[in-house]
């Protein structure tokens, strides 16, 4: 589908950017339930849209490389994961939009629209990284059931995007820290609900 396009230069670089980034904003935009209910429906038609308006604003000429327009949307995402937040009014709700986040990822690697595992690795990095922020400043609000969750899904390894390689040796695993993560939540919401005060 997205063979026999090439890039001219710089200044069509910048419109192809900001064509691609502005597709996949507005329907994460306006149908961003959709993505969560049903990713893979979603992330199709988001293909289909952005060759469709690659297409249509005439930005690259036929010989637009499909590896180009895979880097683009690698950083697209690369730039909204780093932005995603969960609430503690989503209750067990986080756990299953998390899940949803890392499988569509891992979704687009099997289906080869990203091509290296290191990209696999740090779009997964930065999904980690943000659910153990939100650990970190609202694990003490969750409830038990959405720790019960967590835990029964990764003792059943149910999450195979989670073990995906590490860039660099010696460093604490995605899976490691994010175990490490929900532990010190599960701990600080204990306390709460005993003590009325979150563990530190």
């Amino acid at each position: 589908m997205l063979e026999g396009f090439e890039i001219k230069g710089k200044s069509e670089n910048k419109n192809h950017e900001q064509a691609v980034k502005e597709i996949c904003y507005n329907m994460f935009l306006s149908d961003f339930e959709r993505f969560k209910s049903n990713p893979d429906a979603f992330l199709t038609d988001l293909s289909k849209q952005v060759c469709k308006g690659l297409e249509n604003s005439a930005i690259c000429s036929k010989q637009t490389s499909s590896k180009h327009i895979q880097n683009l949307i690698i950083r697209f995402m690369e730039t909204t994961l780093s932005k995603v937040l969960w609430s503690p009014q989503d209750g067990k709700n986080a756990w299953e939009e998390f899940k949803v986040l890392g499988e569509s990822v891992y979704t687009l690697y099997n289906r080869k629209i990203i091509e290296s595992q290191d990209d696999l690795n740090d779009l997964v990095k930065i999904i980690v990284e943000r659910f153990n922020y939100f650990l970190n400043i609202a694990g003490a609000d969750m409830p038990v059931e959405f720790y019960q969750a967590a835990r029964n899904d990764l003792t059943e390894n149910k999450l195979p995007w989670l073990s995906t390689e590490e860039l660099e040796k010696d460093i604490t695993s995605k899976l490691d820290s994010l175990k490490k993560c929900l532990m010190q939540g599960q701990i600080k919401a204990q306390a709460k609900s005993v003590y009325g005060i979150a563990s530190e």
